[in-house]
């Protein structure tokens, strides 16, 4: 078994277990597996704003900047983030770290 079919397993192992009773009928969930310690996607996560694409896009500047180390990496989940929630309409968004084997929501 390859790292990246390890990987996938371990998420949809984690992400079965999900209490989703908040979720009303069938819905589209975007999980996007990240490589992030918690306290980093902890700090992601509360900076974001999902609101509009520009304060989206202002958030995820602040988190840069408190976070300089992930800047990059950041950048990156923000475009797939900015694509399922501003261009697909997705309003199920998780990110999963599977560094540290834990799922944060966004809204």
């Amino acid at each position: 078994m390859t790292d990246q079919q390890a990987y996938k397993q371990q998420a949809c192992s984690t992400l079965m277990h999900l209490p989703l009773e908040h979720i009303s009928g069938p819905a589209e969930i975007y999980v996007l597996a990240v490589d992030l310690p918690s306290s980093a996607m902890d700090t992601f996560v509360q900076c974001l704003e999902m609101g509009t694409e520009d304060e989206f896009n202002k958030s995820v500047a602040n988190a840069a900047s408190r976070l300089p180390e992930h800047k990059k990496y950041f950048h990156t989940i923000a475009k797939r983030i900015c694509e399922a929630n501003f261009q697909k309409k997705v309003t199920n968004i998780m990110l999963y770290s599977y560094k540290d084997n834990i799922y944060k929501q966004l809204s």
